[in-house]
């Protein structure tokens, strides 16, 4: 089973179903280790965008599947990286930042069996590999290429709310999905003041007309400071777990894209690293697991779970001149 670049838009960006993968679970650990919470002084914590300011993340995520249908066993292991930019336009007063974005990189490799397939996306080319080497492109590549790889604005709060900007109305639904989880890099933070030990939560925004979703909050926790390559650093914890469900309101055959029915649960942890001089998230790390059952209206039976790994780190800073 080949899973092309699509699928991934698909699968991956949805319903905000990032998961991750048990292999690299111990990898995690070690950004909560070393965390001193006897510092108990209130702090606000907030974004400091400067204007003409770069930043540079470098995404990387694999995925497990065992996602198959009523027609046999599926599944496969993915690897995802992406090299996305943020440049600062500008900063309002109250610390809000109009920013353009664009993708330095995108690297996808697939692997179910013995199918092997590995895509390479810059601004210049991209390029498909099997096995044996370089393969003739498919169209899929190429208009993913072209989706991917064109700029787009946001923009981010100094909590770190994130929000498309002048999106055309012809745009792609998927290509809007896959901006929106290229640009949430950004851990939203607690309205007040908060010191180590404090708790406090948020909702996730869910498009419920199709979907019902329980407890779509996430609970967020203040563990302390630590130092990370040389810096004095916040660090935060994040968790939620939810099921999802038909919306009664669409109907029997409503709850998903042509008349899906989806039924599901996620679970996801992880956390940030947060450079305290700086106001910039240095580390954003995060995994999931997800179990999924999707009949769709002919009756093919869609079924399976997926986990994932996903670490996002700061690579770069670009100090605006003055």
């Amino acid at each position: 089973m080949r899973i092309s670049i699509v699928a991934v838009i698909l699968i991956g960006l949805a319903a905000l179903l990032i998961a991750v993968s048990p292999s690299s679970r111990e990898s995690m650990v070690e950004y909560f280790e070393g965390v001193d919470s006897t510092d108990k002084t209130p702090v606000l914590l907030r974004y400091n965008f400067l204007p003409g300011q770069e930043l540079v993340f470098e995404s990387s995520s694999e995925i497990v599947s065992t996602m198959g249908s009523s027609y046999g066993p599926g599944g496969g292991t993915m690897k995802i990286e992406a090299r996305p930019c943020f440049k600062v336009v500008s900063v309002d007063a109250q610390g809000s930042a109009a920013m353009d974005v664009a993708i330095r990189k995108f690297v996808l490799e697939t692997s179910s069996g013995f199918d092997r397939r590995r895509v390479e996306i810059t601004p210049e080319a991209v390029h498909a590999y099997d096995r044996a080497g370089e393969i003739e492109l498919s169209k899929e590549d190429r208009q993913v290429h072209k989706a991917i790889m064109q700029p787009f604005s946001i923009s981010a709060g100094a909590r770190g709310e994130v929000s498309l900007t002048d999106v055309p109305q012809d745009t792609d639904l998927q290509v809007a999905h896959f901006r929106e989880a290229l640009s949430a890099l950004f851990f939203v933070l607690p309205q007040g003041e908060v010191a180590a030990g404090s708790k406090w939560d948020f909702e996730i925004p869910m498009d419920e007309k199709l979907l019902t979703v329980e407890n779509p909050k996430v609970q967020c926790e203040f563990l302390g400071y630590k130092e990370y390559e040389g810096e004095r650093c916040a660090v935060l914890k994040m968790s939620y777990s939810m099921k999802i469900r038909p919306n009664a309101a669409a109907g029997e055959e409503g709850g998903g894209p042509e008349g899906a029915n989806v039924r599901g649960s996620v679970k996801f942890a992880g956390g940030l690293i947060f450079s305290m001089a700086r106001g910039l998230p240095l580390v954003l790390f995060r995994r999931q697991d997800v179990s999924r059952t999707t009949t769709l209206r002919g009756g093919l039976l869609m079924h399976g779970s997926y986990e994932e790994d996903n670490v996002i780190k700061l690579i770069g800073a670009s100090t605006p001149k003055k």
